[in-house]
């Protein structure tokens, strides 16, 4: 690392992901892990879980790498593409602002927006926010794709050698809350105003709150006023607004009564004006009614890069779901077994069902994800990620995102970093 010269076992050579990662070593990056505590285990950057194929490997680095790249010696970017804020540690202070992803940041950003925002923390944990746009040469990122992520680095200033950790990625009207921040008691807040792709160039609106913010008001009067009125005011008015009662009663709501009681039951209900009723149903509905999209079907196939992403909600809501919020997302893995993924309101739950046995394999909270190794056969991971839990909404949802990636080999790298240690 941090040198000219790169290793590569048996013919990893061939895959571009891997060279660039390699790369990234003789630039003095260090690797990119994910929410799981893992060290390959961020599918946004190349430091941390790179294609193992010859014709796909379209990826760019973490914010964090970016800033390393963009401020250390022989610098690839401009330091105007970085932005930086300093919270202080008292509270009150924001940042709010436009970042661009990577591919945009030179030839189409006449406006100079920044594709890194860092938060000085006074020394202790560095923090690197990015908006992971996936287009042109980050057009094959393996997760969190057109969100914005927000990535930790444990000291260093963001210019040493040191793993990174995703902590969070963030959609359209979402936020991030990090607790006692700078060891203030006060929580930072980054939140995600809007997200457009259909601009040139795509950009996520993003404002950063550290506490509180000051709100103006109106200066207090200089002395109390007079009082209210001098005398009482009149009566609210001066006589009734009718001089005597109405000569009789309003009409019934019905039109009349009818004549008298029917002699036997009418075949269509009774009319109500000029419009009946809609005629009763020939039989009985199916119960209960089922809202749109309540189960969503993954079909992963047997090939690299098949993904989904979205909300789901718990069978608690199903009955009060206005967004049509999925209740499950099913994986199809073949004739044998069929796996389901849940939300009971606090856990994400992933169960497979195997003729007609059914077994709990896992469940995850916010920022964890589980890996089911050679799904279908195919050589290929399928990893299930649990981006947010949001318990504050309604209906509470949580954002899942489900993916297909080559099997981890890191011990395949070639830099000495990544081979095991003897």
């Amino acid at each position: 690392m941090n040198h000219w010269l790169s290793l590569f076992l048996g013919d990893n050579y061939k895959f571009p992901a891997v060279v660039m990662h390699e790369i990234g070593h003789n630039l003095n990056l260090a690797h990119s892990g994910g929410m799981d505590g893992l060290e390959y285990t961020d599918h946004t950057c190349l430091m941390g879980n790179p294609w193992f194929a010859d014709d796909i490997g379209r990826m760019c680095f973490n914010p964090a790498k970016n800033f390393q790249i963009a401020v250390g010696t022989g610098s690839w970017y401009e330091r105007r593409h970085i932005a930086m804020f300093n919270s202080g540690t008292t509270g009150g202070t924001s940042w709010s602002g436009r970042l661009i992803g990577y591919a945009d940041y030179a030839d189409n950003n006449p406006r100079n927006y920044p594709v890194v925002l860092k938060l000085e923390s006074g020394g202790g944990p560095d923090w690197f926010i990015g908006f992971n746009r996936a287009i042109g040469i980050n057009s094959h990122t393996a997760a969190a794709a057109d969100r914005v992520t927000v990535v930790r680095v444990n000291g260093g200033g963001g210019t040493a050698y040191s793993t990174s950790s995703l902590k969070g990625s963030i959609g359209k009207g979402r936020s991030l809350t990090v607790e006692n921040w700078r060891n203030s008691g006060v929580a930072l807040v980054i939140k995600v105003n809007d997200i457009q792709t259909k601009n040139q160039p795509g950009y996520a609106d993003v404002v950063v709150t550290f506490g509180r913010q000051s709100q103006s008001r109106p200066a207090p009067t200089r002395r109390p006023t007079r009082r209210p009125t001098r005398r009482p005011t009149r009566m609210p008015t001066r006589r009734p607004t009718t001089r005597r009662p109405t000569h009789s009663p309003s009409k019934m709501p019905t039109t009349e009564p009818t004549p008298s009681p029917s002699n036997k039951p009418t075949r269509k209900p009774t009319q109500n004006g000029n419009k009946s009723t809609l005629m009763p149903t020939a039989r009985l509905s199916d119960f209960p009614a089922e809202p749109k999209n309540d189960v969503v079907n993954f079909y992963s196939g047997s090939t690299r890069g098949s993904s989904w992403s979205g909300e789901i909600i718990s069978f608690s809501h199903y009955g009060s779901n206005p967004t049509n919020f999925p209740v499950i997302t099913m994986l199809f893995k073949g004739n044998a077994s069929t796996w389901f993924v849940g939300f009971n309101n606090t856990n994400v739950t992933i169960t497979k069902v195997n003729y007609g046995q059914y077994y709990l394999v896992s469940t995850l909270t916010e920022g964890q994800s589980k890996t089911i190794r050679n799904w279908r056969k195919s050589g290929l991971d399928l990893v299930v990620t649990v981006n947010e839990i949001n318990s504050r909404a309604a209906p509470v949802y949580a954002a899942l995102e489900v993916l297909t990636l080559p099997t981890l080999m890191p011990t395949s790298l070639g830099n000495s970093a990544d081979l095991p240690s003897p």
